[in-house]
């Protein structure tokens, strides 16, 4: 054999025989450590009005989010990896690129103040798979754009008619009411669900109708209802149409009590109502005469943090972001993992315990959350956007 190549191949014989004797502790050991956790911010997004004729209601997302922000960071010494807004402008006219939905580091969202800015959103949403969290969209329609990935926070429209309808009854003793609703699908929905629960025992009387913008007609419907002499009148109406009715009914001189829901739980509705001769009474997201020892120190803190009490978009902009970091803490943040954890919420004992009551979600995001009929007058001003 050449003298050379003889030398070669021991050279490689030898550096064979070292991997191979080197290498065979490490089939003995241990197996390998996994990779330590993921360091770093767990994000949340929020998409909230930050400009435009909508930023009151904005303001009280943001700042009842940054809030349980606050509250999750500081517990510092029970959580690995601290929390993080990044905010978008949902007045503003953002491209899809971006989009908090389009951001790669954003696990789940929570926010949005209109309905139709949702439903143009929707099928972003869908793509990215990124669950989002509704905290005062009342809208039934809403959890059903994406199944599975959008949660409703707040009471829905129909849960709070018939809150009103149990509050007519039952503290008010009425025994007649009409129902004044738009021609829209939620107005009759919210008409339908009033009707339901206040007819559900006899002797009681109940008329419905529809609301015409014209002049002519309102003060048609405030002669009917002269007639009639309602005990309460329900309004499944926006804000505009109820101004204007109530305006017509006082002008009339009908002497009622009013009902709404969330609806008319803001300033310019609830400036009107509070003048107004005889009650009116509107539905919150929380108790507003709540003197429990968790409610009152949230208060304080709010309080010192922002010189103004919380308002309900604030108060429920709290909630969903403290069920946000539970289900981050919980299932990590990965957004099938969020949503998953979310879509297990399905009632006693699966339930988030929030500040202002329990939430979950029976059915594909149909949230069940805390609904109070409270009555409007001058202090309310200071609770509502």
């Amino acid at each position: 054999m050449n003298p050379r190549l003889e030398t070669a191949l021991d050279s490689a014989a030898a550096i064979v025989l070292f991997f191979v004797v080197f290498s065979l502790p490490a089939c003995t050991r241990e197996p390998a450590v996994a990779p330590p956790e993921e360091k770093g911010y767990l994000y949340i997004g929020l998409v909230a009005p930050r400009s435009g004729p909508l930023v009151a209601v904005g303001d009280g997302l943001v700042q009842g989010a940054e809030m349980a922000v606050k509250e999750a960071n500081d517990s510092s010494e029970t959580r690995a990896r601290p929390i993080r807004l990044l905010f978008e402008d949902e007045a503003a006219p953002l491209p899809a690129k971006k989009r908090l939905a389009s951001d790669p580091r954003v696990p789940l969202l929570v926010g949005h103040v209109l309905e139709r800015k949702l439903e143009r959103s929707r099928g972003l949403y869908v793509k990215a798979g990124r669950p989002v969290l509704l905290p005062v969209l009342a809208s039934s329609q809403a959890p059903a754009l994406g199944e599975g990935l959008f949660f409703r926070i707040m009471a829905s429209e129909a849960s709070q008619a018939e809150a009103l309808a149990r509050f007519a009854r039952e503290k008010r003793s009425a025994k007649s009411a009409l129902i004044v609703h738009e021609d829209s699908r939620t107005g009759r929905l919210m008409a339908a669900a009033f009707n339901r629960v206040f007819s559900a025992e006899a002797q009681v009387r109940v008329e419905t109708a529809l609301y015409q913008a014209e002049q002519k007609e309102a003060l048609a419907l405030a002669g009917r209802a002269a007639d009639f002499k309602p005990d309460v009148v329900f309004l499944a109406l926006q804000t505009q149409p109820a101004i204007h009715l109530t305006q017509t009914f006082s002008e009339a001189g009908v002497k009622t009590v009013f009902l709404g829901t969330s609806t008319l739980a803001v300033s310019d509705a609830v400036a009107w109502l509070g003048r107004l001769p005889h009650f009116t009474y509107v539905c919150l997201p929380f108790n507003p005469e709540e003197t429990g020892e968790a409610w009152q120190a949230f208060v304080q803190r709010y309080k010192r943090r922002h010189h103004r009490p919380p308002d309900w978009p604030g108060v429920a902009a709290y909630d969903a972001v403290k069920l946000a970091v539970k289900a981050l803490d919980q299932a990590g943040d990965k957004p099938e993992a969020v949503r998953d954890y979310l879509n297990k919420l399905t009632g006693p004992p699966h339930i988030h315990h929030g500040l202002a009551g329990d939430y979950y979600f029976p059915s594909a995001g149909q949230g069940v959350g805390p609904v109070f009929v409270v009555q409007v007058k001058a202090a309310l001003l200071g609770l509502v956007p």
